[in-house]
């Protein structure tokens, strides 16, 4: 078993590399970047928590817009956003 987490091999893999993936993107400068006092990176919050995706085992991670583990960032409610016409820059 080890470090698989009662994980195949090749979940274990993809499961782990998602998260290193993730927090490379989010704390590329250990420390420098999103951090958490108490539970470390990003992704060390929602350790062997995980999702199918296109048929590999990813990892979840922590949103704070959502307060939880998810497997991607929730998709903006368009209805909240004021949209108006973008101004033509005269030279």
């Amino acid at each position: 078993m080890g470090c698989l987490g009662g994980k195949q091999a090749f979940d274990a893999l993809t499961g782990t590399s998602s998260r290193e993936l993730c927090e490379a993107i989010t704390d590329p400068l250990s420390g420098a970047g999103w951090y958490d006092d108490t539970k470390s990176e990003i992704g060390d919050i929602c350790a062997w928590n995980f999702k199918q995706v296109a048929g590999y085992n990813v990892q979840l991670e922590w949103s704070n817009q959502q307060n939880k583990c998810v497997r991607s960032r929730a998709q903006p409610d368009p209805a909240q956003y004021q949209f108006r016409r973008a101004r033509k820059h005269h030279r």
